[in-house]
């Protein structure tokens, strides 16, 4: 069942002017911060969306920002919220609990309206991506409460996308063509999860940089390329899936976690000498450190890139004042 609901006026304004495709090691960016907001997804229209405890939320909100302007997505009857994907049409996806818990409800947010999404049979939906086409994807607990990948397209059911074996799976991602990648266990006698590319009706495995490694696949372009990370010999890597290929983007432990149109892909790491993590863009085979790319004495030290559109806004996680926040670096002519 649908419920509407006031979305504040911020939703409608115009949509950021795009920016052409620049090799990152080139760009420089300036900084808007979102606030003390939790992960947070954003799109080519500009818009940002995640969870936040600002202004009058006690708990953890879902919220839409724009422009500088944050609004909160009402959500009554539940005590917490937090949205996980804003997609190209603007619709929000994101999870929510109810005041008497129990459960854990996967919604889209779409024209002003609340659809609650099916799962696959247990207590816990969680969406993670949407298309142009607006199917969705994520991951959701069956009757045995395992998790597992799921696909919805309309009505009032969800489909399970499998297994690669294992007992659980996880969608992350799915672009304009249907592609889906994520990754899931392989066996239920071990805990090595593998990233997985889904088209059709068909899972298959993106492999590991190790043969008894894990890997994860987090994003997916409209070109089929997937990042995620890998297992390797000497530790966890970032690595870009693409043409059958796969191709390790840092030779320190690291993370990517998203890729735009043009290719460029963001992430974590941290640098060789170095405990603490750093934010990185890489593209065409360079890998770049985003706090040698912001403004001197900025405050920042950005931690993690979550997000990145293909205007090459980039939306991470870093340490301002002492505190987490997220913050919107824009790319400069």
């Amino acid at each position: 069942m649908n419920t509407r609901i006031a979305i504040a006026a911020v939703l409608t304004l115009a949509a950021v002017p795009a920016f052409a495709q620049v090799d990152p090691a080139t760009r420089t960016y300036s900084l808007v911060e979102i606030g003390t907001t939790d992960v947070a997804s954003n799109n080519n229209s500009g818009r940002i969306a995640g969870g936040t405890r600002a202004g009058t939320a006690a708990t953890p909100r879902a919220f839409f920002w724009q422009s500088g302007s944050l609004a909160l997505i009402p959500m009554s009857g539940y005590r917490e919220s937090t949205a996980t994907f804003v997609g190209p049409s603007n619709e929000v996806l994101g999870t929510a609990i109810p005041n008497g818990r129990g459960s854990l409800k996967g919604f889209r947010v779409a024209g002003g309206a609340v659809k609650w999404l099916p799962g696959l049979g247990g207590k816990m939906v969680t969406p993670t991506s949407v298309n142009s086409g607006g199917t969705i994807v994520g991951y959701a607990t069956n009757a045995s409460n395992l998790p597992q990948a799921f696909k919805y397209t309309g009505g009032n059911a969800s489909v399970t996308l499998g297994t690669l074996g294992g007992p659980t799976s996880h969608a992350m991602d799915i672009n304009t063509a249907g592609t889906t990648v994520g990754y899931s266990r392989i066996s239920p006698s071990n805990n090595i999860t593998r990233a997985f590319t889904h088209s059709g009706s068909s899972m298959t495995s993106l492999g590991a940089l190790s043969a008894n490694g894990s890997s994860w696949a987090y994003a997916v372009n409209a070109s089929g390329s997937a990042v995620g990370a890998s297992d390797s010999a000497s530790g966890r890597r970032a690595v870009l899936w693409s043409g059958g290929q796969t191709t390790t983007l840092a030779s320190v432990f690291s993370i990517a976690y998203d890729i735009n149109a043009g290719g460029t892909v963001v992430g974590t790491m941290i640098p060789a000498g170095q405990q603490e993590m750093a934010a990185f863009v890489w593209h065409n085979g360079t890998l770049i450190d985003l706090n040698s790319k912001i403004p001197a004495g900025s405050g920042w030290i950005l931690t993690a890139a979550r997000s990145i559109n293909d205007s090459g806004e980039i939306v991470a996680k870093g340490i301002y004042n002492g505190q987490t926040k997220t913050v919107l670096l824009r790319p400069q002519p």
